[in-house]
């Protein structure tokens, strides 16, 4: 096998809910280079700027995760009423 494949890095699919992927977004923010990136990060459709793909993802499970969070305290503040009652 030539040299040149076993060196790639593998390509994944970004995912938001893994730290690794986030924590090397960030480095990326900062050096603005992906130089040592463990992976590949595929751009998915209908996107062809990798780093917009990825801030859509990111907006979209904070918001995912900000919204579940906040549904969860008002059911439990009507929990505490029902049973102070």
């Amino acid at each position: 096998m030539l040299k040149t494949f076993l060196l790639n890095r593998p390509f994944v699919v970004f995912d938001p809910s893994n730290k690794d992927h986030r924590r090397i977004y960030r480095h990326f923010l900062k050096t603005g280079s992906w130089k040592n990136c463990d992976y590949q990060f595929v751009c998915e459709a209908p996107y062809i700027d990798l780093p917009a793909c990825i801030n859509l993802k990111l907006v979209e499970y904070y918001m995912g995760q900000e919204f579940r969070y906040k549904s969860k305290t008002k059911n439990s503040v009507k929990d505490s009423k029902k049973s102070v009652a």
